[in-house]
């Protein structure tokens, strides 16, 4: 994973930011976060100068699917993520919450590229911080407990690859602190 070298993060951290923000946009138990609100409505509100733009396809340096500049609160979105992401599509769901985890985790910081004498820690890698924080946002670790992969993907509204790196983030973390995972409630 290539990112730029930010202030380090531990996954606590990130977390709990990716868990306030949720907080605020969801009930407890709500699986599926209402990412486009907070996209197109919220983040407007909370950074007057906050600038989105949806892109042709392709335009994006290095034909990326989408770019954050934290310091300057530009997201530029390829139009078939953005499009993706309001028909569901798990993908581009966390495509564009990865960005949101840039523009909100790394305001302020001048990024440094990595040299190889000087590998990046993964606890400082503005990638990894951003799909932890993405991953945090739309599938948390504490929601998923007990659940298939197919049903995480489903009910939280992300990629089958997203909810198998939340997986192995929770057997991590349990098996870090030594605890199973919550089991799974029986819906009624």
């Amino acid at each position: 994973m290539v990112g730029y070298r930010v202030p380090p993060k531990s996954r606590k951290e990130i977390e709990s930011a990716a868990s306030v923000l949720r907080k605020a946009f969801c009930k407890e138990a709500e699986y599926f976060f209402p990412l486009m609100k907070l996209l197109e409505i919220e983040l407007p509100k909370s950074f007057p100068n906050f600038n989105l733009d949806i892109l042709d396809d392709g335009s994006l340096e290095g034909n990326a699917r989408a770019l954050t500049y934290p310091d300057q609160k530009v997201m530029l979105i390829a139009n078939s993520v953005y499009e993706g992401a309001v028909d569901g599509v798990g993908k581009d769901r966390m495509t564009i919450a990865h960005e949101i985890g840039h523009l909100l985790l790394h305001q302020a910081v001048s990024f440094a590229k990595q040299y190889e004498n000087d590998p990046i820690k993964t606890y400082e890698n503005s990638e990894w911080q951003a799909d932890v924080f993405a991953g945090e946002l739309l599938a948390p670790i504490r929601l998923i407990g007990g659940k298939g992969l197919l049903e995480i993907a489903e009910d939280f509204g992300v990629s089958p690859s997203a909810a198998n790196a939340q997986l192995n983030a929770l057997k991590k973390a349990c098996a870090a602190t030594k605890k199973l995972p919550l089991l799974k409630l029986q819906r009624r």
